[in-house]
């Protein structure tokens, strides 16, 4: 019989928290809607700016996402859909529709249906001969022949994207100058995608990738972010993304990783950030790098961020430290007084203007609020124009009417090559490569190297001539000499394309490594290492090695670019490391910097690579624990055992900190290869841990029964026991002590654990007691717990209850209690309670509750009068903000971050006291009201009986890793696992507000109130 049971995770204050801003606190709209025009009033912006209606309802309806096409006109997808996804056996309602300009006055002001019966359709670009567009599951090709619009003809094109949370799909399409397609990869989504080529890509959560806009090939670009939704690229082709829950933006690397919920990086660190301001909400949508000039120059080359939470467009400058930008807030750009303004989308207008896509709804959030909240809008969506006209009423800027450059004659495209308007320059290359082609090349290769042309002249040209085949040796060694620095970057780029560099083509990378890549312009030398990453040529080591050397290391993207090419090079020769370990190819001094990349080389000859270096010179003992488990993990076998006397020899007389940091590590690392500690290691951490433990310092004390737990030491846990006593000393030890015991599976736990319950006059420690018993889940430890249930307090009550529930047995024993009358049978209404008897597969559940709760009142009354009662008692409470940090510290900060202080389990709560009192109430009151699949509870039952429950991160060769109640990653063997599942309760700890007082909840809550993120100041 399958035995479950839970251990309390961590405490997760709020699942897929979207936080609004001080002057709009409701997650749903107070206000009524407006029409579009009485909407318009209460848009503010700084002086010489306006905005204008462009399109709203009926012609609109919850647009999603914006783009032009190279004949100016506007594509955008709606979904009235949305948040369902369309059943199998019905025809969607959304669509894609398309504006176009009739009159010439530069404002589309016809709309019509592109294509229909799609199945929320977020990401969109057109391209040549039609449009890519996503309807659940697949990016489809769209035909539109020669301006025919064909409503119902499309072609499957790269599939499948998983689609468990619909606002986090397939989006944010961009068609670049390369001739890829750039896009956006959403939260909590599983996706095995692939083109016509037959290879896949898995994208788990946030990702970025490019695609071939014919459908062939799809490849990563970026590993992380939680939820990035909203691109964009800057003339030089560096690429931006707008993210929900880390930062608003991010300037990406490619082949770099950032951070999502849980998840760890590839050994290299996570790629720098652009930003540490969050806009005041987790809630972000939509990026546009402004490259054109019908702004005035402040604005120009601004990051301009869609705010659908704070309904607002935030705006960052950027400041430059060789090529890596920091964003600088200001003021916002934009904001509105009506509440239901929703900025999901901003787009670059051909004409300069900034195009807006307003979702306009009551409720944005997407798991904040019930998602069968009857507020939800489908029939309203506004687009907007925003453009500069000048301060002078009298002499207004001129509207810019884009040109129509599907008919533009080769001429005119040159000329629109030269345009200030990025979007322009784009549509034009691809207008040049596709409808004139080779007949193009000629006058193209002489454009690239045309000093009289503009830069911007001569870059695209560059990329016409690459896109058709064009670019050789002779051309590139012209152009490399090219005295502007975004010639000279996109010829890397261009390069960067022609990969692999056969024998034929080896000239091609001779130019990058000895001019480039030492080129005078940092942004040359960054767009170089990519390329030579993408080259995947050993011959690029010392080059890429002495790019790094040369750097400044406070160009952070210049760093890590060279350091995640090296990373890829050498991953893909990893018999080649072994060579580069004799120091025969580059200086020995250099061989550090190896040792740094094989990180992110999870194959056996890394392994072998840093026991080689560590034989030659110790690891640096910041870094020691990252070489330990990756040496270990990776190393073939033969080779470990050496590996470990050196680990003995080179740290058992070190700190106890730097010892137990290596031994841990080395335990990770033997469990991800699904190995057994050694007896050189069992030794040593025995032997440390009793030390700890005897120790007068409560700290180190810490330590040791820590390890005991952590390590499974069961020689060192003989001294625990004592540590049990009433009067012990440093009795906050006793909760680490019980869970030591039962990780060793001590033969006195039981009796230790049921001596606490009886014995402890602290609440806290007794559930905790209770929590060890019944994660024993065995039939002594069950019938003590049984026994102590009939007199329980209610707050250990539902602690032992709640273990019981978890397993069949225990589940039945509890129930035949309540029907004996031994337990109450108000129990059964804590929602914890009843989820876990589901999980447990309870024969007759339903039956036997209902009769159980009949005649009690709802849950939900209960829940609502000790809502009341808090809400009441906090009003009339004093609480202290600083105590309220202390429980913050002691009980949320294992997982959440405010400031730069905390973990990255959950999400961070800069912001959350924005939310109100109301909220906060029911987030910790109520915590399984309503909560996010992606953070939901995962139960797992081990091979011995016992169950552990937790939030499931991430598999690590043979070890799946749970995030346990105190934040801690938790490492179980694959092969010791009898099944997984994920139920339906927050992974809050059922018990995190019963552990406190009520005067310490008060000041929980006055803590969390305070963290509301300022608006910049103006200047």
């Amino acid at each position: 019989m399958l035995r479950l049971r839970w251990l309390l995770l961590v405490a997760l204050l709020v699942c897929r928290v979207a936080f609004v801003s001080a002057q709009n606190p409701q997650l749903v709209a107070e206000t009524e809607p407006l029409t579009a025009a009485e909407q318009q009033k209460r848009f503010h912006l700084p002086p010489g700016f306006i905005i204008e209606l462009v399109a709203a309802e009926p012609d609109v309806r919850k647009p999603m996402n914006l783009k032009f096409d190279a004949a100016g006109r506007l594509f955008f997808t709606q979904s009235v859909e949305y948040p369902w996804p369309v059943a199998a056996n019905r025809r969607g309602q959304d669509m894609i529709r398309v504006m176009t300009d009739t009159n010439g006055d530069g404002m589309p002001d016809k709309t019509e249906v592109f294509a229909d019966g799609l199945n929320i359709p977020i990401g969109i670009t057109p391209v040549y001969g039609g449009v890519l567009g996503f309807s659940i599951p697949t990016l489809n090709f769209f035909p539109d022949p020669e301006g025919e619009l064909w409503a119902n003809s499309r072609e499957e094109f790269y599939g499948n994207f998983g689609f468990r949370d619909t606002h986090g799909m397939c989006s944010s399409l961009n068609w670049w100058i390369d001739g890829w397609v750039y896009g956006c990869h959403g939260f909590s989504n599983e996706s095995t995608v692939k083109g016509q080529d037959g290879q896949p890509i898995l994208m788990s959560s946030g990702n970025t990738y490019r695609l071939r806009p014919d459908g062939s090939h799809i490849e990563y670009y970026s590993h992380g972010q939680v939820n990035p939704f909203g691109m964009c690229l800057d003339p030089l082709g560096n690429v931006y993304t707008s993210d929900c829950h880390t930062r608003p933006a991010y300037l990406l690397v490619r082949g770099a990783w950032y951070p999502m919920f849980g998840r760890p990086h590839d050994g290299l660190g996570f790629g720098p950030e652009l930003m540490q301001h969050a806009h005041g909400s987790t809630g972000i949508a939509g990026v546009v790098y402004y490259a054109a000039e019908q702004f005035p120059e402040e604005y120009r080359d601004n990051l301009f961020i869609g705010n659908p939470v704070t309904g607002r467009i935030n705006r960052d400058t950027l400041e430059w430290t060789g090529s890596t930008a920091k964003a600088i807030e200001q003021p916002d750009f934009l904001t509105c007084d009506d509440q239901w303004f929703r900025p999901v989308d901003i787009q670059l207008g051909p004409d300069g203007a900034l195009y807006v896509a307003d979702f306009y709804n009551r409720i944005i959030g997407h798991y904040e609020v019930p998602l069968l909240h009857p507020g939800r809008d489908r029939e309203r969506g506004r687009i907007w124009r925003i453009r500069y006209v000048g301060t002078d009423p009298n002499n207004p800027a001129k509207i810019d009417v884009p040109p129509d450059l599907t008919k533009a004659t080769q001429a005119g495209l040159i000329a629109a090559l030269g345009s200030h308007t990025l979007p322009i320059r784009v549509q034009a290359t691809h207008q040049l490569v596709h409808r004139f082609g080779a007949a193009a090349l000629p006058e193209m290769a002489t454009l690239a190297t045309n000093p009289s042309a503009s830069p911007w002249q001569r870059v695209h040209a560059l990329w016409v001539v690459q896109r058709l085949g064009g670019l050789d040796e002779a051309l590139a060694r012209k152009i490399a000499g090219d005295p502007d620095r975004a010639v000279r970057v996109h010829l890397v780029k261009a390069l960067g394309e022609q990969v692999p560099w056969t024998e034929a083509r080896a000239p091609l990378r001779g130019i990058v490594e000895e001019h480039l890549l030492s080129d005078a312009d940092p942004f040359v030398r960054r767009a170089a290492a990519e390329s030579l990453g993408k080259g995947l040529a050993t011959e690029s080591v010392p080059a890429l090695i002495a790019a790094w050397k040369g750097a400044d290391p406070a160009d952070a993207l210049l760093v890590h670019t060279i350091r995640v090419s090296l990373r890829d090079v050498l991953r893909a020769h990893p018999t080649e490391l072994p060579k580069w370990a004799a120091g025969d190819r580059v200086a020995v001094a250099d061989l550090p910097r190896i040792s740094e990349v094989c990180l992110a080389i999870p194959q056996p000859e890394a392994g072998l690579f840093l026991f080689e270096q560590a034989r030659r010179t110790p690891w640096p003992a910041g870094q020691a624990q990252d070489y330990v488990q990756h040496a270990v993990r990776h190393i073939p076998v033969e080779q470990l055992p050496a590996l470990e006397r050196l680990l003995a020899e080179q740290y058992r007389g070190q700190s106890d900190e730097l010892q137990l940091r290596v031994l841990r590590a080395a335990q990770r690392g033997t469990q991800e290869r699904g190995g057994k500690r050694s007896p050189l290691l069992e030794d040593w951490a025995e032997g440390l841990a009793a030390r700890l433990i005897a120790s007068d310092n409560e700290d180190t004390r810490r330590a040791g029964i820590d390890a005991v737990r952590d390590l499974r030491l069961a020689k060192a846990a003989t001294e625990l026991p004592a540590l049990l006593a009433t009067d012990a000393k440093f009795g906050g030890l006793k909760p680490g002590v019980l869970d030591a015991l039962a990780a060793v599976g001590h033969p006195d736990v039981v009796a230790l654990a049921t001596g606490v319950i009886d014995g402890s006059r602290d609440p806290g420690l007794q559930q905790h007691a209770a929590q060890v018993l019944s994660g024993m889940n065995r039939e002594d430890s069950r019938s003590i717990l049984l026994d102590r249930l009939k007199t329980a307090p209610q707050s250990l009550a539902l602690a032992i209850a709640r273990g019981l529930a978890v397993s069949q047995s225990g589940g039945n024993a509890l129930l035949a209690a309540m029907e004996q009358g031994r337990a109450s049978p108000r129990l059964l209404q804590d929602k914890t309670i009843e989820e876990r008897l589901r999980a447990a597969r309870i024969g007759g559940l339903d039956e036997r509750r209902n009769k159980l709760l009949e005649g009690l009142p709802a849950e939900d009354e209960r829940v609502a009068e000790l809502t009341k009662t808090r809400r009441g008692g906090f009003q009339q409470a004093q609480p202290s903000i600083e105590n309220g940090r202390a429980m913050y510290k002691q009980h949320c900060a294992a997982c959440h971050r405010v400031g730069n202080e905390g973990g990255k389990v959950g999400p961070e709560l800069d912001g959350v006291g924005l939310r109100g009192l109301d909220r906060l109430l029911e987030d910790t009151l109520d915590p399984s009201r309503n909560v996010d699949q992606a953070f939901r509870t995962t139960v797992v039952a081990m091979d011995d009986g016992k169950v552990i429950t937790g939030l499931a991160l991430r598999e690590e060769g043979q070890v799946l890793v749970i995030a346990d109640e105190q934040g801690r990653e938790i490492q179980l063997p694959l092969q010791e696992i009898d099944e997984r599942k994920l139920v339906k309760l927050s992974p809050m700890p059922a018990n995190v507000v019963e552990k406190l007082t009520e005067a310490q909840y008060y000041d929980l809550l006055a803590f969390l109130l305070t963290q509301k993120v300022a608006k910049p100041a103006k200047e």
